[in-house]
């Protein structure tokens, strides 16, 4: 295929590739945030790339006719894509490791209570004076 006259550079198809496959995931589990914040995934791509249906597919068919850039293309937003999911499941375990944190100083801080409790049971105030 020859190239098109308005060829949607290699970096810039990573990029919308990348941010294609992040909504169509997003689309497929929360398509409700997306119709809630009138967030249609074509337009946005259009709109953020400044690009049009005609150029998206143009650029698409002449990086297929070209297997080798394709995969690069494909290699490039896999990356980016395991690199996102490893840190979404850093901040993930850091935050059920701080969950679990504050679970367990509840449960001292209420075992200590109870402590105090249980040793004064039975006994006097010292300060109050017997008649």
């Amino acid at each position: 295929m020859d190239k098109p006259e308005n060829l949607i550079p290699r970096k810039k198809m990573v990029d919308i590739m990348y941010d294609m496959a992040v909504l169509s995931a997003t689309k497929s589990v929360q398509q409700d945030i997306l119709i809630e914040n009138n967030i249609f995934p074509e337009t946005y791509l259009y709109e953020k790339y400044q690009i049009d249906s005609l150029q998206l597919v143009e650029s698409k068919v002449y990086y297929a006719s070209r297997p080798d850039v394709y995969l690069k293309i494909f290699k490039e937003v896999e990356g980016r894509l395991n690199a996102q999911k490893e840190a979404m499941e850093k901040e993930q375990a850091l935050q059920d490791e701080e969950s679990d944190m504050d679970k367990n100083n509840s449960e001292k801080k209420s075992d200590s209570i109870l402590s105090i409790k249980e040793l004064g049971k039975g006994k006097r105030d010292t300060l109050i004076t017997q008649e």
